[in-house]
């Protein structure tokens, strides 16, 4: 095969590979089927390359390759792709950013095919022999208009014509009768009527960014859809659908002209539906009984005034509100019975919640963005109000005003910037939890003795807080201080009887620790100790574990901790004597450190840790 490297005349070169065909071995057989295809001539050179390939069995992602370069490809997919793609049993091909078609009609054995993205294709004719196709996929073909050649595809089940932008006359797929997913998004298509007649088992149907579709009542008689997504359309409600018995998910996302939601009755079996940046939404209007409706998500819509339209939805657990500027109100909210979270965002106009008093029910209202709030107030008269979250609410001052009648359960309270004291919440006899985070004003906890049932607190971010006696005496079990460095004392606590579990991170002033003896669990990070001696008083710890405590020289307190079982490392620079750790007589279970770890793969292992585990200590497999 050496004579035939040069490329010489096209008619000696095939004469040269002639010679050699039946002699030829694999390598010989591919360099001839690579050298021919590209061969423009009368289909000699074709010819031969199809009785090379035998030899040369070439895989057929290979040959695919080969296709984009080949002087006839028609006559290479005739003649090398169709006994590949028969030999290896494959129905499916992608091609992507092709610039032509030519010889895919002769791939009749397609069940799925995907042009993706080729945008020069603008004739699909090759398409009209492939009719055992299942599934097409020509997204991003934005030179296809014409659908003509795929009107004879009736075995097609999903379709896909996202981005194929000049498409508007979609007739030609009405005799598609087995179709079952549908996407027409961002085309031009203005009209889908006849669809419910030609369509009976379609259950997905993607109309999103079709700017000029404005009529849902097309739609209607789909008796099996149960996917719509008409976002991006020019749709101003959903007068006229009817006869969607099967439609459960409904998303209206940056629908320009939407008003209102008259005609959505129709779909009884709704589950899912978003309404989303919708800058003309006024209503919720048009709500029939929708049982497996609940979640409901409005967001950025902001014309919408109140939720007057929401009372049918009597199986509604969960609302959120968010982004509208003008919501002032919610009237509507008050009547439902399975509402069990609510929450309002960047609703700036939003003060007065006293509706939500109808809520008899026990739910969980979170406020984020709300500049109107000042104290707890608004919220007195809620009877099934039980947990609170207050985000971003920039005009708290304080957290009174709920009084001794509240059934609260769970305060946290975020991000608000106004916020410097708690002052005295009163009597909350139900309130179990207190949470604190991002408060930069927060210089103290208030008045705490009232909360008789609290049992868990955290503080977080409060770099301002200095006075935690609000504590003394509080039945709390559970406390959480991270990163509040202008603490440098916890003393107080040891008024705490209660405490069992406590996690201290980032208070760089704290030198020393308080003598609790009902502390049971233990975290603590990012402190400046160089012993852990503070902890001495800890006679009930049980676990004790350790982010990053890098100055720690010395652990030997550890030992004469009589219960502590648990011990997790975390990162330790300075720590290198491990000894104490023999003498820990309850230790069970040992999480190393970052650094124990490092020295144990350079072939290190701290003798301490093999005697503990020859003991049979639990020790991590890190």
């Amino acid at each position: 095969m050496t004579s035939i490297t040069g490329r010489g005349d096209l008619d000696e070169l095939v004469v040269a590979f002639s010679e050699f065909l039946d002699t030829a071995n694999q390598a010989q057989a591919r360099k001839a089927v690579r050298e021919l295809v590209v061969v423009v001539d009368n289909g000699a050179a074709l010819e031969l390359a199809a009785r090379f390939a035998p030899v040369a069995d070439l895989a057929l992602d290979t040959l695919l390759r080969l296709w984009p370069t080949a002087g006839d490809p028609d006559g290479y997919a005739e003649a090398l792709l169709v006994p590949a793609f028969r030999r290896e049993g494959r129905t499916e091909l992608t091609l992507k950013r092709v610039t032509s078609l030519s010889g895919l009609r002769h791939l009749t054995m397609l069940r799925t095919l995907t042009v993706d993205r080729c945008k020069d294709i603008t004739d699909l004719t090759e398409l009209s022999a492939l009719t055992d196709l299942r599934h097409l996929d020509l997204n991003g073909c934005a030179g296809v208009e014409d659908l003509t050649p795929l009107s004879g595809l009736t075995r097609l089940t999903w379709l896909s014509l996202h981005r194929c932008r000049p498409v508007s006359d979609v007739k030609p797929l009405l005799s598609l009768g087995q179709l079952r997913h549908l996407d027409l998004s961002i085309t031009r298509v203005t009209s889908v009527m006849d669809f419910s007649a030609a369509f009976p088992l379609l259950d997905h149907l993607n109309l999103r960014g079709c700017r000029s579709f404005t009529s849902p009542a097309q739609l209607s008689g789909l008796t099996r859809l149960t996917h719509l997504d008409v976002g991006w359309t020019a749709v101003r409600d959903l007068t006229g659908l009817t006869n969607v018995p099967a439609l459960a998910s409904l998303r209206l996302e940056s629908c320009k002209q939407l008003r209102d939601l008259t005609g959505i009755a129709a779909a009884v079996n709704l589950s899912e539906l978003v309404i989303k940046d919708c800058p003309r939404f006024q209503s919720l209007r048009g709500f029939g009984h929708h049982p497996r409706l609940t979640k409901l998500e409005i967001k950025g819509c902001p014309d919408l005034f109140d939720l007057h339209g929401l009372s049918a939805l009597t199986h509604l657990a969960e609302l959120r509100i968010a982004d509208s500027e003008r919501f002032a109100s919610v009237a509507g909210v008050g009547s439902l019975p399975s509402l069990e979270k609510i929450t309002f965002e960047n609703c700036p106009a939003l003060s007065d919640v006293t509706d939500l008093a109808g809520l008899t029910g026990a739910f969980r209202l979170h406020l984020d963005g709300l500049g109107l709030i000042r104290d707890l107030s608004p919220f007195a008269s809620l009877p099934g109000l039980r947990g609170l979250g207050l985000d971003r609410c920039s005009g708290l001052l304080d957290l009174t005003g709920l009084g001794p009648r509240s059934a609260l359960q769970e305060l946290a309270v975020s991000r608000c910037d106004s916020l410097g004291s708690p002052g005295d919440p009163g009597d909350l006899p139900t309130l179990r939890e207190l949470g604190f985070s991002g408060l930069p004003l927060l210089t103290d906890l208030g008045r705490l003795d009232g909360l008789t049932a609290l049992t868990k607190v955290g503080v977080r971010d409060c770099h301002a807080l200095k006075d935690i006696s609000g504590l003394a005496g509080t039945p709390v079990t559970d406390l959480t201080l991270h990163w509040t460095p202008g603490l440098d004392s916890l003393d107080v606590l040891e008024t705490c009887p209660d405490l069992r579990v406590l996690s201290v991170d980032r208070i760089p002033q704290l030198t020393d620790f308080p003598a609790l003896h009902s502390l049971t669990r233990l975290y603590l990070s990012h402190l400046h100790w160089e012993s852990l001696s503070p902890l001495a008083g800890l006679t009930s710890l049980q676990s004790l574990r350790m982010g990053y405590l890098d100055e720690v020289t010395d652990i030997s307190t550890l030992a004469d901790l009589p219960d502590l079982c648990e011990l997790h490392f975390g990162g330790h620079h300075a720590l290198t004597e491990l000894g104490p750790l023999l003498k820990m007589k309850s230790l069970r279970r040992l999480n190393k450190s970052l650094q124990m770890n490092g020295q144990i793969l350079q072939g290190r292992r701290d003798p301490v840790l093999s005697e503990l585990a020859a003991r049979g200590l639990a020790i991590d497999q890190r």
